[in-house]
């Protein structure tokens, strides 16, 4: 584990170190679950979901459509 200073902009970004997005294969675009508990926030990279994951979401999403 690795620490390091950051700071956040006026529109509320927060940089992640060039070391840590390395280390997790953090690319543009990467999707982060955002927590927080009082002075702490936790960020957990959300994993691609397969092919699979996505064309079931897909034919879910269809079948919902047509019910109504």
């Amino acid at each position: 584990m690795e620490t390091e200073i950051t700071k956040m902009s006026s529109k509320g970004q927060i940089v992640i170190p060039q070391r840590i997005r390395d280390r997790m294969n953090a690319i543009e675009g990467t999707l982060f679950i955002v927590t927080d508990s009082h002075d702490t926030l936790i960020l957990k990279k959300m994993p691609k979901p397969s092919r699979e994951e996505l064309l079931a979401s897909l034919k879910k999403w269809q079948s919902k459509e047509e019910k109504d």
